[in-house]
Protein backbone atom coordinates (compact mmCIF):
# COMPACT_ATOMS: atom_id res chain seq x y z
CA UNK A 1 0.00 0.00 0.00
CA UNK A 2 1.41 3.24 -1.33
CA UNK A 3 0.89 6.30 1.51
CA UNK A 4 0.32 9.80 0.01
CA UNK A 5 2.46 12.16 3.13
CA UNK A 6 2.20 16.04 3.48
CA UNK A 7 4.53 17.59 5.83
CA UNK A 8 2.33 20.26 8.37
CA UNK A 9 1.67 20.77 12.11
CA UNK A 10 -0.45 18.61 14.18
CA UNK A 11 -2.73 19.24 17.32
CA UNK A 12 -1.06 17.39 20.09
CA UNK A 13 -4.08 16.22 21.97
CA UNK A 14 -5.02 15.01 18.21
CA UNK A 15 -1.80 13.42 17.59
CA UNK A 16 -2.33 11.95 21.41
CA UNK A 17 -5.57 10.30 20.57
CA UNK A 18 -4.40 8.71 17.70
CA UNK A 19 -1.19 7.26 19.54
CA UNK A 20 -3.29 5.66 22.08
CA UNK A 21 -5.28 4.16 19.65
CA UNK A 22 -2.56 2.67 17.94
CA UNK A 23 -0.79 -0.59 17.92
CA UNK A 24 2.66 1.61 17.49
CA UNK A 25 2.90 3.29 21.08
CA UNK A 26 5.77 4.29 22.15
CA UNK A 27 6.86 6.87 25.04
CA UNK A 28 9.34 8.06 22.21
CA UNK A 29 6.95 8.94 19.55
CA UNK A 30 4.80 10.93 22.48
CA UNK A 31 4.15 14.35 22.25
CA UNK A 32 6.09 15.07 26.07
CA UNK A 33 9.13 13.21 23.99
CA UNK A 34 8.60 15.23 20.87
CA UNK A 35 9.02 18.89 22.81
CA UNK A 36 12.29 17.52 24.65
CA UNK A 37 13.58 18.08 21.66
CA UNK A 38 11.90 21.48 20.56
CA UNK A 39 12.79 22.63 23.91
CA UNK A 40 16.72 21.20 24.38
CA UNK A 41 18.00 21.66 21.28
CA UNK A 42 17.71 25.47 19.57
CA UNK A 43 16.22 26.32 15.97
CA UNK A 44 14.54 22.72 16.55
CA UNK A 45 10.90 22.70 15.17
CA UNK A 46 8.78 19.87 15.49
CA UNK A 47 6.52 19.03 12.46
CA UNK A 48 4.34 15.69 11.22
CA UNK A 49 4.19 13.53 7.66
CA UNK A 50 0.71 13.53 7.83
CA UNK A 51 -1.52 11.13 5.62
CA UNK A 52 -4.67 9.56 5.34
CA UNK A 53 -4.19 6.83 7.78
CA UNK A 54 -0.76 7.43 9.27
CA UNK A 55 1.69 9.95 10.90
CA UNK A 56 5.20 9.85 11.19
CA UNK A 57 6.49 12.74 14.26
CA UNK A 58 9.31 14.12 13.73
CA UNK A 59 12.16 17.35 14.11
CA UNK A 60 13.37 19.80 12.20
CA UNK A 61 16.90 20.75 12.69
CA UNK A 62 18.02 24.33 11.04
CA UNK A 63 22.22 24.81 10.63
CA UNK A 64 22.13 28.00 8.08
CA UNK A 65 20.45 26.87 4.90
CA UNK A 66 20.46 23.38 5.79
CA UNK A 67 17.63 21.29 7.19
CA UNK A 68 17.56 17.64 8.40
CA UNK A 69 14.31 15.46 9.42
CA UNK A 70 14.10 13.06 11.82
CA UNK A 71 11.99 10.73 13.11
CA UNK A 72 13.28 10.78 15.78
CA UNK A 73 16.59 11.72 16.55
CA UNK A 74 19.36 9.55 17.16
CA UNK A 75 17.33 6.18 16.33
CA UNK A 76 15.14 6.47 19.52
CA UNK A 77 12.41 4.48 17.98
CA UNK A 78 10.16 7.03 16.34
CA UNK A 79 9.00 5.79 12.57
CA UNK A 80 5.46 5.34 10.93
CA UNK A 81 2.34 5.42 13.79
CA UNK A 82 -0.38 3.47 11.71
CA UNK A 83 -0.16 0.51 9.80
CA UNK A 84 2.93 0.14 7.12
CA UNK A 85 3.44 0.18 4.05
CA UNK A 86 5.80 2.62 1.24
CA UNK A 87 6.13 6.33 2.04
CA UNK A 88 5.72 8.79 -0.78
CA UNK A 89 7.18 12.16 0.42
CA UNK A 90 9.67 13.93 -1.98
CA UNK A 91 12.17 14.44 0.73
CA UNK A 92 14.52 16.97 -1.78
CA UNK A 93 14.54 19.94 0.46
CA UNK A 94 16.32 18.07 3.51
CA UNK A 95 19.91 18.01 4.13
CA UNK A 96 20.03 15.12 6.21
CA UNK A 97 16.80 12.90 6.81
CA UNK A 98 16.97 9.62 9.74
CA UNK A 99 13.28 7.89 9.75
CA UNK A 100 13.39 4.26 12.14
CA UNK A 101 11.09 1.86 11.00
CA UNK A 102 11.09 -0.69 14.18
CA UNK A 103 8.92 -2.74 13.25
CA UNK A 104 10.09 -3.45 9.82
CA UNK A 105 6.67 -2.86 8.34
CA UNK A 106 7.58 0.57 6.03
CA UNK A 107 9.65 0.97 2.56
CA UNK A 108 10.93 4.44 1.80
CA UNK A 109 11.92 4.56 -1.66
CA UNK A 110 15.22 7.15 -2.12
CA UNK A 111 16.27 6.64 1.17
CA UNK A 112 19.47 4.07 1.89
CA UNK A 113 18.49 1.11 4.20
CA UNK A 114 20.13 0.43 7.49
CA UNK A 115 19.44 -2.32 10.01
CA UNK A 116 20.27 -1.71 13.78
CA UNK A 117 19.97 -4.29 16.40
CA UNK A 118 17.95 -3.83 19.81
CA UNK A 119 18.81 -5.74 23.21
CA UNK A 120 16.17 -5.96 25.29
CA UNK A 121 15.56 -8.39 28.44
CA UNK A 122 12.00 -10.01 29.08
CA UNK A 123 11.13 -8.86 33.08
CA UNK A 124 8.08 -10.96 33.20
CA UNK A 125 9.54 -13.69 34.59
CA UNK A 126 10.93 -11.18 37.80
CA UNK A 127 14.15 -10.77 39.08
CA UNK A 128 15.66 -14.13 39.80
CA UNK A 129 14.86 -15.83 36.52
CA UNK A 130 16.75 -12.56 34.79
CA UNK A 131 19.31 -12.54 37.76
CA UNK A 132 19.99 -16.82 36.25
CA UNK A 133 20.29 -15.33 32.90
CA UNK A 134 23.58 -13.00 33.76
CA UNK A 135 26.64 -14.36 32.77
CA UNK A 136 29.10 -15.65 35.78
CA UNK A 137 31.58 -13.33 35.29
CA UNK A 138 28.37 -10.22 35.34
CA UNK A 139 26.78 -12.00 38.83
CA UNK A 140 30.77 -11.99 40.48
CA UNK A 141 30.74 -8.22 39.22
CA UNK A 142 27.16 -7.72 40.82
CA UNK A 143 28.07 -9.34 44.04
CA UNK A 144 31.18 -7.23 45.08
CA UNK A 145 28.52 -4.25 45.12
CA UNK A 146 27.40 -4.78 48.35
CA UNK A 147 27.67 -1.48 50.43
CA UNK A 148 26.95 1.33 47.89
CA UNK A 149 25.99 4.53 48.51
CA UNK A 150 22.84 4.90 45.97
CA UNK A 151 20.47 8.07 45.30
CA UNK A 152 17.84 8.64 42.92
CA UNK A 153 17.52 11.14 40.80
CA UNK A 154 14.68 13.08 41.45
CA UNK A 155 14.91 16.76 40.32
CA UNK A 156 16.65 19.00 38.06
CA UNK A 157 18.84 19.68 40.58
CA UNK A 158 20.33 16.46 39.71
CA UNK A 159 21.56 18.02 36.53
CA UNK A 160 24.64 19.69 37.87
CA UNK A 161 25.99 16.66 39.23
CA UNK A 162 24.84 14.46 35.68
CA UNK A 163 26.37 17.06 33.43
CA UNK A 164 29.93 17.07 34.64
CA UNK A 165 29.91 13.22 34.44
CA UNK A 166 28.10 13.32 31.18
CA UNK A 167 30.33 15.63 29.41
CA UNK A 168 33.89 13.83 30.51
CA UNK A 169 32.00 10.59 29.10
CA UNK A 170 31.25 12.34 25.60
CA UNK A 171 35.12 13.87 25.68
CA UNK A 172 36.54 10.28 26.39
CA UNK A 173 34.45 8.27 23.98
CA UNK A 174 34.45 11.00 21.55
CA UNK A 175 31.07 11.05 20.80
CA UNK A 176 28.17 13.79 20.68
CA UNK A 177 27.66 15.86 23.56
CA UNK A 178 24.21 17.57 24.01
CA UNK A 179 23.59 20.66 25.90
CA UNK A 180 22.71 21.05 29.29
CA UNK A 181 19.44 22.45 28.77
CA UNK A 182 18.10 19.17 27.01
CA UNK A 183 18.67 17.83 30.18
CA UNK A 184 16.53 20.39 31.41
CA UNK A 185 13.96 19.42 28.73
CA UNK A 186 14.24 16.08 29.43
CA UNK A 187 13.46 16.26 33.12
CA UNK A 188 10.90 19.11 32.87
CA UNK A 189 8.89 17.04 30.38
CA UNK A 190 9.19 13.19 31.66
CA UNK A 191 9.80 13.38 35.49
CA UNK A 192 8.22 11.82 37.55
CA UNK A 193 6.24 9.70 35.50
CA UNK A 194 8.06 8.79 32.36
CA UNK A 195 11.46 9.22 33.38
CA UNK A 196 13.52 7.39 36.71
CA UNK A 197 17.43 7.21 36.93
CA UNK A 198 20.60 6.46 39.94
CA UNK A 199 23.43 8.52 41.25
CA UNK A 200 25.73 6.01 42.52
CA UNK A 201 28.75 8.01 44.88
CA UNK A 202 32.31 6.20 45.59
CA UNK A 203 34.86 7.68 47.94
CA UNK A 204 32.31 10.76 48.47
CA UNK A 205 31.71 11.94 45.50
CA UNK A 206 29.23 10.85 41.95
CA UNK A 207 31.31 8.23 40.14
CA UNK A 208 28.18 7.73 37.75
CA UNK A 209 24.62 7.70 37.28
CA UNK A 210 21.73 6.15 34.61
CA UNK A 211 18.85 7.54 33.47
CA UNK A 212 15.60 5.62 32.21
CA UNK A 213 12.78 6.43 30.17
CA UNK A 214 9.71 4.62 30.42
CA UNK A 215 6.25 4.52 29.27
CA UNK A 216 3.87 1.71 27.70
CA UNK A 217 5.20 -0.78 30.39
CA UNK A 218 8.21 -0.27 28.46
CA UNK A 219 11.75 0.91 29.95
CA UNK A 220 14.74 2.22 28.00
CA UNK A 221 18.27 3.06 29.05
CA UNK A 222 18.62 6.27 28.06
CA UNK A 223 21.70 7.90 29.15
CA UNK A 224 24.31 6.74 31.48
CA UNK A 225 27.94 7.69 31.98
CA UNK A 226 31.05 6.94 34.73
CA UNK A 227 34.55 8.07 35.41
CA UNK A 228 37.03 5.52 34.02
CA UNK A 229 38.24 4.57 37.44
CA UNK A 230 35.16 2.89 38.19
CA UNK A 231 34.01 1.07 34.85
CA UNK A 232 32.21 -1.85 36.53
CA UNK A 233 29.28 0.87 37.84
CA UNK A 234 28.10 0.47 34.65
CA UNK A 235 26.77 -3.26 35.37
CA UNK A 236 25.59 -2.07 38.98
CA UNK A 237 23.75 0.84 37.26
CA UNK A 238 22.11 -1.14 34.74
CA UNK A 239 21.09 -4.26 37.57
CA UNK A 240 19.21 -1.35 39.67
CA UNK A 241 17.59 -0.28 36.82
CA UNK A 242 16.26 -3.46 35.38
CA UNK A 243 15.12 -4.07 39.37
CA UNK A 244 12.82 -1.09 39.67
CA UNK A 245 11.52 -0.97 35.92
CA UNK A 246 10.08 -4.50 37.71
CA UNK A 247 9.00 -2.74 40.15
CA UNK A 248 7.05 -0.71 38.15
CA UNK A 249 5.55 -3.14 36.61
CA UNK A 250 7.18 -2.74 33.38
CA UNK A 251 7.10 -5.78 30.98
CA UNK A 252 10.52 -5.15 29.16
CA UNK A 253 13.92 -3.11 29.61
CA UNK A 254 15.20 -2.10 26.74
CA UNK A 255 19.23 -1.50 26.61
CA UNK A 256 19.48 0.32 23.38
CA UNK A 257 20.26 -0.14 19.73
CA UNK A 258 23.75 -1.82 19.55
CA UNK A 259 26.20 -2.67 17.05
CA UNK A 260 27.07 -6.33 16.28
CA UNK A 261 30.81 -4.95 15.33
CA UNK A 262 31.16 -3.65 18.90
CA UNK A 263 32.09 -6.75 20.34
CA UNK A 264 32.61 -4.85 23.83
CA UNK A 265 29.16 -2.99 23.85
CA UNK A 266 27.57 -6.20 22.11
CA UNK A 267 29.18 -8.32 24.65
CA UNK A 268 28.03 -6.44 27.67
CA UNK A 269 24.70 -6.19 26.67
CA UNK A 270 24.66 -9.87 26.08
CA UNK A 271 26.15 -10.71 29.51
CA UNK A 272 22.36 -9.42 31.07
CA UNK A 273 20.61 -12.52 29.36
CA UNK A 274 19.70 -9.55 26.40
CA UNK A 275 17.85 -10.77 23.35
CA UNK A 276 18.06 -9.30 20.49
CA UNK A 277 16.07 -8.17 17.80
CA UNK A 278 16.56 -6.22 14.47
CA UNK A 279 15.13 -2.75 13.13
CA UNK A 280 15.49 -0.38 10.37
CA UNK A 281 16.54 3.20 9.86
CA UNK A 282 15.60 4.87 6.32
CA UNK A 283 18.53 8.00 5.64
CA UNK A 284 20.37 10.05 3.51
CA UNK A 285 22.73 12.84 4.01
CA UNK A 286 23.68 15.27 0.73
CA UNK A 287 27.24 16.25 -0.51
CA UNK A 288 26.42 19.86 1.46
CA UNK A 289 25.28 18.03 4.95
CA UNK A 290 28.68 16.05 4.70
CA UNK A 291 30.69 19.52 3.65
CA UNK A 292 28.91 21.39 6.30
CA UNK A 293 30.15 18.23 9.65
CA UNK A 294 33.51 18.05 7.82
CA UNK A 295 34.13 21.46 8.11
CA UNK A 296 32.75 21.90 11.90
CA UNK A 297 34.63 19.16 12.75
CA UNK A 298 37.99 20.39 11.42
CA UNK A 299 37.25 23.80 12.83
CA UNK A 300 36.35 22.35 16.59
CA UNK A 301 40.22 20.18 15.89
CA UNK A 302 41.85 23.38 15.07
CA UNK A 303 40.55 25.20 18.00
CA UNK A 304 41.73 22.49 20.44
CA UNK A 305 45.03 23.22 18.90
Amino acid sequence: MTMNFEIGDMDFAVYQRMLAESNYKSIFRTPQFLNVWREGIRGTEIKFLISENAVIPGVIFKRGPLRAFYSLPYQTFGGVVGDGGTVDFNFRGFSEVAIDDPEMKTKIPGLKATESTEAFIDLRGGYKRIFSNYSPSRRKILRKFKKVDVQKIKSTRDIETIYPLYRNFCEEKKIHCFPQRFFHALFNNLLPEHLYGFFVFMKGSAAGYIINVRGFCKTTAFSHAWYRDFKNISSFLMDISIKEAIRLGDREFSLGLTDPKLRGVYEFKRSFGAEFRKMRTYWKRTFYHNLARNIKTGVKKWIRF
